[in-house]
């Protein structure tokens, strides 16, 4: 245990001026920012199901017709990988966005992107439209990236 304790002491010397104010700014913005990226990237595995039959359901309300199973696959696919578009469109934004809007206002922006996101993705449902599912993780993706 000395050791233990003589390590976490250089550890708490070698950076004066940290304070417990930085360090839970610093932990809430790395888990903040890595929690909702992986939780986008893992929730659609689970309902897969239910929601190539909302795609099903969808396409036969508007085509008359049930969709085929590889269509089905198809857009369950451009929903799940829209994400990591997204992501990357985010990347390629963000210094553009802070350097026009500054870092609090960045934040704001990335605030009312993740707002619309769950607003398409609510919405869809009651639109009959899996495109705003597509267009809402494509969002949550630029959200993810920035």
């Amino acid at each position: 245990i000395s050791v233990l304790s003589v390590n976490l002491w250089c550890l708490c010397c070698s950076f004066q001026g940290l304070t417990l104010t930085l360090v839970l700014a610093v932990l809430s913005s790395a888990v903040g920012s890595a929690f909702h990226h992986g939780y986008h990237l893992g929730v659609v595995n689970s309902p897969q199901q239910v929601l190539e039959d909302f795609i099903n359901s969808t396409f036969t309300e508007r085509f008359g017709e049930p969709a085929s199973e590889a269509t089905v696959t198809l857009v369950f696919s451009v929903f799940v990988a829209v994400f990591c578009v997204g992501g990357m469109m985010g990347g390629l934004l963000t210094a553009c966005v802070a350097d026009r809007f500054g870092r609090r206002g960045g934040l704001l922006l990335n605030s009312g992107l993740v707002f619309a996101a769950a607003l398409l993705m609510t919405l869809s449902k009651g639109a009959a439209s899996y495109e705003l599912l597509v267009l809402g993780r494509l969002i949550a993706g630029i959200n993810a990236g920035m």
